[in-house]
């Protein structure tokens, strides 16, 4: 029995002393981890400051751009707009003018039937 007893002991001994150098070696790996997770988190916030920085200029100019772009079709509308009314306009004063000149025919030939009726 005394065989089995010191046996137990070593066999304890020795798990006990697996169990630390795990425990251990999973200590250094999560502490190396939270160390990059850490190195990873100030790498990201600096990078967000940097684009922070960097983008405000360009959302800026294209603030401006997509202004220039706005008056510059509504310029275009505006002239569109023009040249749609003056082509009515020249319409109107066309058929105007047809109407008057079929008016005027009709009143021409009229008047040539009246005069060679009498």
């Amino acid at each position: 029995m005394d065989t089995s007893q010191i046996a137990l002991n070593q066999s304890l001994t020795f798990l006990s002393w697996t169990v630390g150098v795990v425990v251990f070696v999973v200590g250094v790996f999560l502490t190396k981890l939270i160390i990059d997770l850490s190195i990873l988190s100030k790498s990201l916030l600096e990078t967000s400051k940097i684009l922070n920085e960097e983008l405000k200029p360009t959302i800026l100019e294209l603030k401006q751009t997509l202004t220039s772009i706005l008056s510059i079709t509504q310029s275009a509308e505006d002239g569109i707009t023009k040249v749609k009314n003056a082509i009515v306009s020249i319409n109107e004063k066309k058929n105007r003018v047809k109407n008057n000149i079929k008016t005027g025919f009709f009143n021409v030939v009229q008047r040539v039937k009246e005069i060679f009726v009498k």
